[in-house]
């Protein structure tokens, strides 16, 4: 089993709520035999979904808005930090230099 990532399989004869003893927390998400569905919360905690009668495959992911958000800002991050460094900005003729700074900008 990996961090993040649950899988289960259920065969049922009648409608049943299935419950995972892992916390709800948003960002997980849900598929379904495949297909996509929105988890549940049981008790308040507890991860779940609703399930009909037969043979099912139940996947949850966990993937957070804010791991997202904070791998686009990296790569936008390491993306200025490249453009500035093969295409520096031009000097300025009328700026006076700092010999005692480390960057002269």
């Amino acid at each position: 089993m990996r961090p993040g990532y649950l899988k289960a399989g259920a065969e049922l004869s009648a409608p049943s709520v299935f419950v995972f003893s892992e916390a709800w927390y948003p960002g997980w998400r849900l598929k379904i035999d495949g297909k996509k569905a929105a988890p549940e919360k049981f008790e308040g905690v507890f991860l779940s979904c609703a399930l009909l009668p037969g043979v099912h495959t139940i996947e949850f992911r966990y993937l957070p808005a804010s791991f997202i958000a904070g791998l686009l800002i990296s790569a936008l991050t390491l993306l200025a930090l490249l453009l500035y460094r093969f295409f520096p900005r031009k000097k300025n003729p009328f700026r006076l230099g700092c010999r005692f700074c480390m960057l002269n900008l």
